[in-house]
């Protein structure tokens, strides 16, 4: 049995929530403990559990505020790897470690370790960790990746850039290699891996080349961490400061609003909630004024003066006072939704991603993607004999919020979702054609919690 989950985003809880500690304690352990029981009707020969990318969150926290002073310590900042767009100073590698042991101290940390180990105990487990992009220090830090491993207390772990197994009829990936503001491809392409002569450094470098390529161009830091960590994380971290638990509390759910693109907008309808109405005109100031320092934090950055990015145009001061300014500045809105290479929040680049996939690979089933917390299943072809290919996401165990399709507001949905599949001889039972097999479990729930 193959086992998938992805995009639990466990953090240090300072600029975001995590998922229930309960998801894994009750839900999840629940769940495999009646998939590994000998009673139900399946042959398990093995126990494998996929990680699929985007676990633990080394950028949604304000780490980078509290705990670091200088602002060149920040990885998007300071001297950048010439091939990897990031400081890879000894600095902040400590500062990525002090992270994650921050992390590690989290309730759902801890429940995951404690679903894992328990379950392990009843029928021994391996453990494939595919490294997304907000847990994608890993790849430029190696010393994270054994922290995990000593974390979970499971030998075998294995740390990969995705999972292929024809047994399962399997290719799983994070998906974010279609997503060029969080996958280092098109910056590597287009700009680091080329000198001022134009001479390229590495050849055959392609999107899916990873740990065992010339370059890995999965360790390309992008231009969504930035977003995260000052944006996001850095107005959060600042509106704290602001001593309004309800307000901070309203601010934070930025982090689970998808697509990324759509963040700004979700930030400008601040005005319209109760949280910013029932607040003094000075402190609805104060938090103007956050707003624009993070956003030019965000735009001066070293990593978003490189030329694909463009953004030194917006480094000047933003021209807006109020909510209803930055819902006007239309050109960084537009700029945004055009850097995330986002036609619109119903036009998903990794379904694409995943039917060029199923091109390349006609042998294999299900092609299992996370990363945009959008749980789908699309069956592209089928034929006669039931020979299926299938793109399915795993969506996300963190709230969802989505723009509703009258562009009007914004709307939250709780959610988890997992995702088995089997072997033919593990699932042979009434197997009329004797192939590998997927079970999807998807819950969802739309209430506004006090």
């Amino acid at each position: 049995m193959l086992v998938i989950i992805s995009d639990l985003h466990i953090s240090d809880e300072t600029t975001s929530t995590n998922p229930h500690p309960t998801a894994f304690s009750k839900v999840l352990k629940e769940e495999l403990k009646v998939r590994i029981n000998s009673d139900n009707n399946k042959n398990l020969v093995e126990f494998h559990l996929v990680l699929l990318g985007d676990i633990f969150d080394f950028v949604r926290t304000d780490y980078w505020y509290t705990d670091t002073t200088n602002y060149i310590e920040r990885p998007w900042n300071g001297t950048l790897n010439q091939f990897t767009a990031m400081n890879e100073s000894n600095m902040v590698k400590e500062h990525f470690i002090n992270i994650l042991k921050r992390i590690f101290e989290s309730d759902s940390a801890k429940e995951l370790r404690n679903m894992i180990q328990e379950i392990n105990a009843l029928m021994q487990m391996k453990i494939t960790y595919v490294i997304g992009n907000h847990d994608r220090a890993i790849y430029n830090f190696p010393e994270l990746e054994q922290m995990i491993k000593n974390f979970f207390g499971i030998d075998d772990i294995t740390f990969s850039n995705w999972v292929i197994d024809p047994n399962y009829g399997v290719i799983a990936r994070h998906g974010h290699e279609y997503d060029s503001i969080n996958h280092g491809f098109d910056l590597f392409k287009e700009e680091l891996n080329i000198d001022n002569n134009g001479i390229k450094k590495y050849d055959g470098i392609g999107r899916f080349s990873g740990k065992a390529a010339k370059f890995n161009v999965y360790s390309v830091q992008t231009f969504g961490e930035v977003i995260t960590g000052e944006l996001m994380s850095g107005v959060v971290h600042h509106v704290k400061k602001l001593n309004d638990q309800k307000l901070t509390d309203k601010v934070m759910e930025v982090n689970n609003v998808r697509p990324l693109s759509l963040g700004l907008e979700y930030l400008s309808l601040l005005g319209e909630t109760k949280e910013v109405k029932n607040i003094t005109d000075s402190t609805k100031n104060k938090l103007i004024k956050i707003l624009k320092d993070q956003i030019s934090a965000l735009v001066t950055s070293k990593l978003a003066q490189k030329r694909k990015y463009r953004l030194y145009k917006f480094a000047q001061d933003l021209p807006f006072n109020s909510f209803e300014g930055l819902r006007d500045l239309l050109s960084i809105a537009n700029f945004f939704s055009d850097l995330c290479n986002s036609n619109g929040e119903y036009d998903d680049d990794l379904y694409k991603g995943a039917i060029q996939d199923a091109k390349s690979n006609p042998g294999i089933n299900y092609f299992i993607y996370g990363h945009t917390h959008i749980e789908r299943q699309d069956t592209f072809n089928a034929d006669s004999n039931n020979n299926v290919q299938m793109y399915v996401n795993t969506g996300t165990y963190l709230p969802l919020i989505q723009r509703a399709q009258d562009e009007k507001g914004f709307y939250e949905l709780n959610q988890m979702t997992m995702t088995f599949l089997y072997k033919a001889v593990e699932d042979s039972n009434r197997n009329a054609d004797g192939k590998p097999t997927i079970d999807i479990w998807i819950g969802k729930k739309h209430k506004n919690y006090s």
